[in-house]
């Protein structure tokens, strides 16, 4: 693999020195090549490990197309960090996309297939969290800015950037900060999963990784939620229901009035809204749907294939774990009816740009 990067490298020629840093984006190399290649570096790299020796920075122009490397998502193979504490030194480009959601959607899997793209810089890491964190906003345009790669005017719109926060979604605020921070049109992706598996992958997933909800079941946090919801329902709609319980587990699952408030700030054909099953039983197809949207060009065959290296995220849906919370799938179902149905015709009026599995029985989005 490190012969077949130098040739292609190599191959590439002249536009940039490649030197030991990884804090910029990878551009057109020279055959100046200053890097450690060894076996231990470029594994260190594909698996995402902050400790590889395997480092580039473009001396100049900052960013450049690669269509012509062999490996041409090599340079941000995978994006593993969620949250991040790392910034350019650069001044950074405002982002093109943003992938606003759902927290265990899918939102790991893919941003790191758009990362397999050669004209798609990814940012320092997957999760910036600047809108939805108030002490990340606080320190302003110009610290979140640099959590990006500087691209250059010139290849404005053929190279792209953007961050994947999945959480901004149900915060009812982080649309208003992002339209008074942003002049130019940006592009939303959000990815929508059944909300019982969602409901059963967060909780894993706060059990095993968080570790804050320390011993309580799975139905104790299920009855918990509803119980909170059900007694705001008494009081108030749905939609202020959603903005004073953004946070509660089985609301994140209630899709509707997130995505209502979003569309309140935002023309409807900034929008992707997919279905995760769509991802999950046609990738490829799907994938192309999205950089169709973002409007760069097709993945190449080769990114394509590439995808079978991609980090996909915890996988929390297989962990042991969730069979604790089997006996409660049908009360989970009844519940998020009440909520799914009519979600379908709004999908399709008030987004265009969808990508959902056909209507049928055994689909939760009917």
């Amino acid at each position: 693999m490190a012969l077949a990067l130098v040739a292609a490298l190599i191959a590439a020629g002249g536009l940039a020195t490649i030197t030991a840093s990884r804090s910029k984006p990878l551009g057109m190399a020279s055959t100046q090549v200053a890097v450690d290649l060894s076996p231990q570096s470029v594994g260190a790299l594909w698996q995402g490990r902050d400790d590889t020796k395997l480092k580039f920075e473009a001396t100049t122009p900052p960013v450049v197309s690669i269509h012509a490397l062999a490996q041409p998502a090599f340079h941000k193979a995978q994006v593993m960090n969620q949250r991040c504490s790392k910034r350019r030194t650069d001044p950074g480009s405002e982002p093109d996309f943003l992938l606003i959601g759902v927290q265990k959607g899918g939102s790991t899997g893919l941003y790191n297939y758009l990362a397999k793209h050669g004209d798609v810089r990814s940012a320092s890491c997957k999760e910036i969290h600047f809108f939805d964190i108030n002490s990340n906003y606080e320190k302003g345009k110009t610290f979140y800015l640099r959590h990006f790669p500087s691209i250059s005017e010139e290849l404005r719109g053929q190279v792209i950037t953007g961050e994947a926060s999945p959480s901004y979604l149900r915060f009812p605020i982080v649309p208003l900060r992002v339209k008074n921070m942003f002049t130019k049109p940006l592009k939303f992706i959000v990815i929508l999963r059944e909300p019982v598996m969602r409901f059963k992958s967060h909780w894993v997933g706060r059990r095993v990784v968080m570790m804050d909800i320390g011993k309580s079941s799975c139905e104790d946090i299920w009855e918990q939620s509803v119980k909170e919801i059900e007694q705001c329902l008494e009081r108030e709609s749905l939609e202020v229901c959603h903005k004073k319980l953004h946070e509660n587990p089985a609301m994140r699952g209630i899709y509707k009035p997130q995505l209502e408030v979003w569309r309140q700030h935002f023309d409807r054909d900034q929008f992707f809204v997919l279905q995760s099953d769509a991802m999950f039983k046609n990738l490829n197809a799907t994938m192309q749907s999205v950089v169709e949207f973002l409007r760069i060009r097709p993945y190449t065959e080769a990114e394509l294939a590439s995808f079978t290296t991609a980090y996909t995220g915890s996988a929390h849906h297989s962990d042991p774990l969730i069979n604790e919370c089997g006996h409660l799938t049908e009360a989970m179902k009844a519940f998020y009816d009440r909520f799914t149905g009519g979600l379908r015709e709004f999908l399709v009026r008030e987004f265009p740009n969808t990508l959902l599995q056909p209507s049928a029985p055994t689909n939760w989005l009917r």
